[in-house]
């Protein structure tokens, strides 16, 4: 990684870096609803793909803030009714949300 550094110089590097993540999220999110929310935050019942899921637990909410390539994001890592863990991202700039299976 370091030689790929000194080589393409440092934002080229940075922007093939998250031109990777990006691609990756395109690739295996799905875009998704919130139809039900708790304490006007929290995911409640999350429609994606013609199902819904009911959200059991929330196992944690992290914040990634925007650079120049990529908006703001919030994570929610959360348990649904059917046992699975998922996670759901909302884009803060655009107020679009996608889950991740």
């Amino acid at each position: 990684m370091a030689q790929a550094v000194r080589g393409l110089g440092l934002w080229q590097a940075v922007g093939r870096a998250v031109g990777r993540v990006t691609w990756h999220m395109l690739r295996h999110s799905a875009p998704a609803a919130v139809v039900e929310q708790r304490y006007n935050f929290l995911p409640a019942r999350v429609c994606s793909s013609g199902q819904v899921w009911r959200v059991w637990r929330v196992l944690a909410v992290w914040d990634s803030a925007a650079t120049l390539l990529r908006p703001p994001y919030r994570y929610f890592a959360i348990v649904c009714d059917d046992g699975n863990k998922r996670m759901l991202v909302q884009d803060l700039r655009f107020g679009m949300w996608f889950v991740y299976t």
